[in-house]
């Protein structure tokens, strides 16, 4: 800096400040525009800001208590499904257990109950 200069910061000092909110919590430090209460960064600049009528704001619903509610009763039926299934599979285990093993017979074209061949003895 100029050595003989001097800096008349007061007016700068004294001017009111932004205080947006940063991304970092703390309060914006710029000074505010004229006759605003935000700085150019942070909406009082012209054009800044959302278009009015802005589509990117539009909800979508998924999080409204009816979807909410759908989702909720959609995942109890699925989770009755699961328990009614594997019920289903636990009594066919149980029953298979005790059953002997059909065979398709093709000679006669029909299923036939017949018992597994036995082994023959080691000699």
């Amino acid at each position: 800096m100029s050595a003989g200069h001097t800096r008349n910061t007061r007016a700068m000092a004294a001017s009111p400040r932004c205080g947006a909110g940063t991304r970092e919590g703390h309060a914006c430090r710029a000074p505010a525009m004229r006759g605003r209460l935000r700085c150019r960064m942070h909406g009082s600049a012209p054009g800044s800001g959302a278009p009015r009528g802005n589509r990117n704001a539009k909800k979508h619903g998924a999080f409204t208590r009816e979807q909410i509610a759908e989702r909720r009763a959609i995942r109890e039926l699925l989770g009755d499904a699961a328990k009614l299934l594997g019920d289903l599979e636990g009594a066919q285990q149980r029953r298979s257990s005790h059953r002997i093993p059909r065979v398709d017979d093709s000679s006669i074209g029909r299923t036939a109950t017949r018992r597994p061949p036995r082994r023959a003895l080691p000699s």
